[in-house]
């Protein structure tokens, strides 16, 4: 039988603080924006062609940046995604943490809240290309997100690494989610097509052509 504590304390209310208000993807968010326009003022980096990247919990920052900040051009994540759907896939137990912890119950259907922190309701105006490289055991929590960016034409790649786990751990997996990483945002931010891969640039061209042809005049 499996057992799970409760969250309790300080903890706990400071989870349910968190969420209540967003504090921790705020306080994250600000202190990468920080960072930015520190290189940004010196030079280093051009504002037009900034790129994030996340995993994990990082992902979910890097969804919140992308919902709450024009910053970032491109994005690149190892994970994907927060939505309304989460608890169906965890179950009834991890949903109870889940809940627990501040997060609405799907039968609350509480859109205010999702809005803040999933790109499915706000698939619609997102432009920043998105590249999703995912385990096997975790890329059903990409779907629901996958599907809506592309009902909508959003320029996003999925990639599924058979055989992983949360933190990949095959070498010559991580070395390609490296590589393609860098050749995603040389193609969307410099221009560049990396000559190693031609059918994905290919798709990428036509994402790039759709994109285009879908945004608003």
């Amino acid at each position: 039988m499996v057992q799970t504590k409760t969250v309790d304390g300080p903890l706990r209310r400071g989870q349910l603080s968190n969420l209540a208000g967003f504090d921790y993807d705020k306080s994250s968010l600000s202190s990468i924006e920080a960072g930015v326009r520190l290189a940004i003022t010196r030079g280093i980096a051009d504002p037009a062609r900034i790129g994030i990247t996340g995993m994990s919990q990082g992902s979910d920052i890097a969804i919140y940046a992308l919902l709450h900040s024009n910053l970032f051009a491109a994005v690149a994540m190892s994970q994907c995604c927060l939505d309304a759907t989460r608890y169906a896939r965890v179950g009834p137990l991890a949903a109870r943490y889940f809940y627990s912890v501040g997060y609405p119950k799907m039968t609350d259907r509480d859109e205010a809240f999702w809005k803040q922190v999933s790109l499915v309701p706000n698939a619609r105006r997102m432009h920043a290309p998105m590249l999703l490289q995912i385990a096997d055991q975790e890329y059903a929590s990409a779907l629901v997100t996958y599907t809506a960016l592309r009902e909508v034409d959003a320029p996003v790649d999925m990639f599924v690494f058979p055989n992983e786990d949360h933190v990949k751990w095959q070498p010559a997996h991580r070395l390609a989610i490296y590589r393609r990483a860098l050749d995603w945002f040389d193609f969307w931010l410099r221009g560049k097509r990396a000559v190693a891969r031609p059918s994905e640039i290919k798709h990428w061209e036509a994402l790039r052509q759709s994109l285009h042809e879908h945004l608003p005049n």
